[in-house]
């Protein structure tokens, strides 16, 4: 499994705790072109006792085929944050089967979609996983932004 630096805990989790405190983190991992059906990242984490405000994931070109045909699911993942295990299952909390990797772009989560997400009492990892494969892979990178305040 790909894991950010933050995911590695090589970089801190960004948070200050106090209520109602706004915090924001950002996240990226490069990706090689052989990015292949079920491969999956850890990029950030959602701490515990915080509610999502914004979320967006910024993805390049991933599959330079004539028809490309990538998708991308973006959720939670099942297990411990930062917890380097290819079984752990990425949800699609956020978006599923997004073609966003099929030429780029950026892909913002609505604020419907984050309302209805309760604070957790633990930190959860947000990631995404390849649902289907490229047509011609290409090398790239996927990056999360999100803001959350302390509940």
């Amino acid at each position: 499994m790909l894991q950010s630096d933050q995911a590695k805990r090589l970089k801190p989790v960004p948070l200050n705790d106090f209520h109602g405190t706004l915090n924001a983190a950002m996240a990226s991992v490069a990706v090689a072109a052989s990015l292949a059906l079920n491969n999956k990242a850890e990029l950030l984490a959602h701490p515990a006792d915080t509610q999502l405000i914004d979320l967006t994931f910024i993805v390049t070109d991933l599959d330079s085929g004539g028809s490309p045909s990538i998708t991308i699911n973006f959720g939670f993942l099942a297990g411990e944050f930062g917890d380097d295990d290819d079984t752990r299952v990425v949800g699609t909390d956020f978006a599923e089967n997004s073609d966003i990797g099929q030429a780029g772009g950026v892909l913002s989560i609505g604020k419907d979609v984050l309302a209805a997400i309760a604070p957790s009492a633990t930190t959860r990892g947000i990631g995404f996983e390849v649902s289907a494969a490229a047509a011609t892979g290409a090398a790239g990178t996927v990056t999360a932004i999100a803001t959350y305040v302390s509940v």
